[in-house]
């Protein structure tokens, strides 16, 4: 049996997130300090089983990832959540924007709201960026299905462009053949770097 050992810190990260989950924040920072601590601490903990290269490389890349699948998700998720009285939107920048928390329950897609998403979507592509550099260094059998899982979920991103913006009224979910094609892709442009 392998053993990996694991400072408290990271276990100690995540329940403090769980515990505390807010239902708004107040900057980017604050959201993505507390991401670092929800998605980022399950990542490192992962990281420690399924990596085999440089350490600091994969957890700074493994949170890059796990943070930017959550955001992803957030992104999608703005209309469900503003029905409930939350919004994972930095208040700063929805106030600078002039987007408001009934805009969101009222699903206006305003040229501020247009403009508001594509800060976040861009922030959420460097992520993306930062994570490819711990792909290589993960487990032989991990590789595959981390980068599909990447490739899916960026293209997400990608949708919501497509749909003009609208995360109330679209889905912005990958289809079955989406996700197909993407994983052929991902698996012939591998097939072909091996050949050559």
């Amino acid at each position: 049996m392998n053993e990996s050992r694991l400072a408290l810190d990271e276990p100690i990260r995540f329940l403090d997130a769980l515990e505390l989950e807010p239902n708004e924040f107040a900057t980017y920072d604050d959201l993505f300090r507390h991401l670092r601590n929800e998605a980022g601490s399950i990542a490192t903990m992962m990281l420690q089983v399924l990596g085999e290269g440089d350490r600091a490389v994969l957890q700074r890349a493994g949170q890059s990832l796990a943070i930017a699948m959550k955001l992803t998700n957030n992104l999608r998720n703005i209309g469900s959540d503003a029905m409930v009285g939350r919004s994972t939107l930095p208040q700063d920048e929805m106030a600078r924007f002039g987007v408001t928390l009934d805009d969101l329950e009222q699903g206006r897609v305003s040229k501020g709201f247009v403009d508001l998403l594509r800060l976040q979507i861009s922030r959420v592509r460097g992520l993306y960026r930062e994570s490819d550099a711990g792909i290589p260094l993960l487990r032989e059998d991990m590789k595959f299905g981390v980068a599909l899982a990447r490739d899916v979920y960026e293209k997400m991103l990608d949708k919501i462009d497509e749909n003009g913006y609208d995360v109330f009224r679209k889905s912005i979910r990958a289809t079955p053949q989406e996700k197909m094609v993407a994983a052929w892709s991902l698996w012939s442009g591998n097939a072909e770097s091996d050949e050559a």
